[in-house]
């Protein structure tokens, strides 16, 4: 079976390449699902995260800055790096520059010119192709996958939604003291970005970290402590961190000197895709992987169904969303790491539960299935990094839970604060229940807050 699924993939993956435009991107998509698809299939097509056949010519390139810009290349650029593209992906590449005013470096990113001509014409024929696949077959259940793919693909084809997405996350973090870098932006047409250029590495070359003197496991938990904040706190959440989109380098931020500051930037890069989630998600959200980590199942099957997921699938769920099996949630060690049995088991399930995961992701709404995408990327670049250790897996669920605990006390207390605004008189008793409830609250975060700073000292 696995050489089947090698053949296969290795077939769709040519075919795609060949294909290129929204193909590439729909490929893209499948190779994140681990969650759904044999590593043969995820594994085969993750080729296209980075590179793709489809290169668009320097002349092509030229005419296209002209029609955005109404200027020459010459006009901005003092020098633009043709023979090597940094990167070229299924709507664009990216070429290293140099700004004629400044002498800055900068990447230039370059939608292909032909993609807008086919776009909509491809999006049609894949969505066709799913609704033909759904009416001969009830139980395929694919459509939101096209659904998504209708919904974000104009954002992300409209440049100046990535240059403000990136100036947005980068005011977020402004103030935080963790090791996010995001590229500033210099100029963006709707077809055109140029940011800053940073040069570092992927966060899964463990040679380049090595020669820096940088610690993957110190890496993988700011990472995850950097997409906590996003989907716990801020509600602005990258939706696509695959090895690709961030890179490391040595850190060259004046706030990152002192002895608790890591020694490295996380740069993240490709900001096209961003869902904005409302507070009752990101506390419903926190709450979740607060019952989670306790193996509270009444919380779980709760907050499962308030975030969408249909009953009685939250065991799954809860699977589908951790990577792991459900009789190690119910016993409390999603702190410990998966043991090489589990990890096998987990995968090997995919096929045999098939239908019922596909019927769990068809009844999510869109934010969720981000998130569920999201959290699957970050336990792969984890496993990547060899960051498997007890140790290593306790200060990453611990950041993981001082963010859940977070966003639960700041909604409790926001509420706290609304019921007294709404408080028709002050009594005494009214007063004092309020003031109970608040220090009740205030203690639950406390003590959650101080237990793992704790057992992570």
């Amino acid at each position: 079976m696995e050489a089947c699924h090698l053949r296969s993939a290795s077939r769709v993956l040519a075919l795609m390449q060949d294909l290129g435009g929204i193909y590439i991107k729909l490929g893209q998509h499948l190779s994140t699902m681990h969650y759904l698809l044999p590593d043969a299939w995820t594994s085969t097509l993750a080729v296209l995260q980075d590179q793709c056949a489809t290169v668009s010519t320097r002349a092509s390139l030229e005419q296209l800055f002209w029609d955005e810009t109404s200027q020459t290349i010459a006009d901005v650029f003092q020098e633009v790096d043709w023979t090597h593209p940094l990167g070229v992906a299924s709507l664009a590449q990216v070429h290293q520059g140099m700004l004629r005013s400044t002498g800055e470096k900068v990447a230039v990113k370059w939608q292909h010119p032909s993609i807008e001509t086919y776009c909509r014409l491809d999006l049609q024929c894949v969505t066709t192709l799913v609704n033909w696949m759904q009416w001969w077959f009830p139980t395929f259940g694919f459509g939101w996958l096209v659904d998504e793919m209708n919904e974000a693909l104009p954002m992300e084809l409209d440049f100046t939604n990535e240059a403000k997405n990136a100036d947005r996350v980068r005011a977020e973090f402004k103030d935080d003291p963790g090791a996010l870098v995001v590229p500033k932006v210099m100029f963006a047409t709707p077809r055109i970005l140029c940011m800053e250029y940073i040069d570092g590495a992927r966060p899964d070359d463990l040679e380049y970290m090595t020669s820096h003197n940088i610690d993957p496991v110190q890496v993988s938990t700011e990472i995850t402590t950097l997409f906590a904040k996003m989907m716990f706190l801020h509600g602005f959440v990258h939706c696509d961190p695959h090895p690709g989109n961030l890179l490391i380098r040595p850190s060259r931020s004046n706030s990152n000197n002192s002895s608790n500051s890591p020694n490295f930037d996380v740069v993240l890069l490709d900001h096209g895709q961003y869902r904005t989630l409302t507070r009752e998600v990101r506390t419903d959200y926190a709450h979740l992987w607060t019952s989670l980590m306790r193996g509270d199942e009444h919380g779980i099957e709760t907050y499962a169904y308030r975030l969408g997921c249909q009953q009685p699938h939250h065991r799954l769920f809860a699977s589908l969303l951790t990577g792991r099996e459900w009789h190690t949630i119910e016993a409390r060690q999603l702190g410990s790491p998966p043991t090489p049995t589990e990890t096998t088991r987990v995968a090997g399930r995919t096929d045999l539960f098939l239908h019922k995961i596909v019927t769990v992701l068809s009844s999510l709404p869109r934010a969720m299935l981000l998130l569920l995408k999201t959290s699957d990327l970050l336990r792969h670049l984890n496993t990547a990094l060899e960051s498997s250790s007890a140790s290593t897996s306790q200060r990453k669920y611990g950041s993981l839970v001082q963010c859940c605990n977070k966003a639960v006390w700041l909604d409790t207390r926001q509420k706290l604060w609304e019921r007294w605004s709404s408080l028709d008189s002050l009594g005494l008793v009214v007063v004092g229940r309020w003031c109970r409830d608040y220090l009740v609250a205030w203690w639950d975060y406390s003590f959650l807050d101080w237990a793992v700073w704790y057992a992570q000292s």
